[in-house]
């Protein structure tokens, strides 16, 4: 809900969901509205100090509402709308380091670190990137794929479910599900000679449609 003010009779409209244009119930003059694709991300409050990433993270919001709103109709029902767009609609978002709690480093490559750790009773596994204080191109590829498979067809993949900075390294890192059986190169060491061909074939499937 947005408060408008009519520039012709100063009388305040309110607005209801994301519209292009406003009539005003006074004077029935009609204003346009800016667009989402009009906003301007560097005049948003940041949460991370890093312009590329608050503005990605911004998008993810302002997407959000931009689909609610693009489900209503006059026999929409808004109860059924808010939880299929806002209570289930799941969103990477910036999340506090000061958060995390029992943080503990399990795994190392080249790419950087992979933790074990809790936010609020939850456990998550934290990816680290080297060098990461200032974000790669590669980083934000990284995160904006990550997003784009949150859809429940990409059941496989695992979510990310945010990004935060190491307050000790300044390092950003990524929040994600955290997966019992570790990875796939230590699932198959423990495991490959008990699995079926059936169902090294279905894994295989899985990861190649997770690449499309």
């Amino acid at each position: 809900m947005v408060y408008t003010g009519c520039r012709f009779c100063l009388t305040t409209n309110i607005i209801f969901g994301y519209i292009n244009q406003s009539q005003c119930k006074r004077c029935k003059r009609i204003e346009r509205i800016a667009s989402i694709d009009t906003i301007d991300f560097s005049t948003v409050s940041d949460v991370s100090g890093n312009y590329n990433i608050d503005e990605f993270l911004n998008f993810t919001k302002f997407n959000v509402v931009y689909d609610y709103v693009n489900n209503i109709n006059k026999n929409s029902n808004p109860l059924n709308i808010y939880k299929n767009n806002f209570a289930s609609k799941l969103k990477i978002e910036w999340i506090p380091y000061y958060r995390i709690t029992n943080l503990k480093e399990i795994a190392e490559g080249g790419y950087g670190k992979i933790y074990k750790a809790s936010i609020n009773g939850s456990i998550v596994a934290i990816k680290e990137f080297l060098n990461s204080q200032d974000p790669s191109k590669y980083f934000l590829n990284e995160i904006k794929s990550l997003y784009k498979c949150y859809d429940n067809k990409f059941e496989y993949i695992i979510k990310c479910h945010g990004i935060t900075k190491n307050l000790m390294t300044n390092k950003f890192m990524f929040i994600m599900k955290y997966a019992n059986g570790g990875d796939l190169h230590n699932y198959l060491q423990e495991n490959f000679t008990k699995i079926t061909w059936k169902k090294k074939m279905h894994i295989l499937w899985r990861i190649s449609d997770g690449y499309l």
